[in-house]
């Protein structure tokens, strides 16, 4: 198939982002689980991580989850937004939670949620062009932006700002092989 073909290409690092989007619902849910799965067997098929796109969807993807089997090089819960136990889930089983900028937002819930996680658990991304940190929300994101997200994780574990870059950085690195070949 088409997408086996290009994940098959050497510099293909995981596959994704595979998951279910229950937002808007424009795709029937049962097409998504569908899709999904056949997709977590790609990933296991080429012994590659995933990155997980999940969008009010994360019971349901766990219990999918549970049924079909994890994906064997586990991978990143991207953009991550759920809720304790979806993060006590996700950590238990060896993924990663992707942090964005949401994890700026006054009313946000994430950094409650992260303070049962370790910064080893943890990757940091922004999403870009969506979810733009504070002070830039409401305006197109930017990579730039990210050094916004990292220091309130920082803050978040009392932590220095490069000790978190280092650790996030590391984290990815082992996720991705990027910075372990020689």
């Amino acid at each position: 198939d088409e997408l086996g073909a290009l994940a098959r290409h050497p510099r293909v690092a995981a596959v994704g982002e595979i998951g279910l989007d229950f937002y808007r619902d424009l795709s029937p849910r049962p097409a998504q689980m569908a899709a999904f799965a056949a997709q977590v067997a790609l990933a296991n098929r080429l012994d590659l991580p995933v990155v997980l796109h999940i969008r009010e969807a994360y019971d349901e993807i766990i219990a999918l989850m549970e049924q079909i089997g994890l994906p064997r090089r586990r991978g990143i819960m991207h953009s991550f937004a759920g809720d304790g136990r979806a993060a006590a889930w996700g950590v238990a089983n060896g993924f990663l939670l992707g942090i964005g900028g949401p994890v700026t937002y006054r009313n946000s819930r994430l950094p409650a949620v992260l303070s049962d996680c370790a910064p080893e658990n943890l990757v940091l991304e922004t999403d870009a062009p969506w979810l733009p940190p504070e002070p830039h929300r409401g305006r197109r994101n930017e990579p730039a932006y990210l050094v916004h997200t990292a220091r309130a994780v920082a803050d978040l574990f009392d932590m220095p700002l490069a000790e978190l870059a280092d650790v996030t950085n590391g984290n990815f690195a082992r996720f991705s092989g990027c910075g372990t070949r020689t």
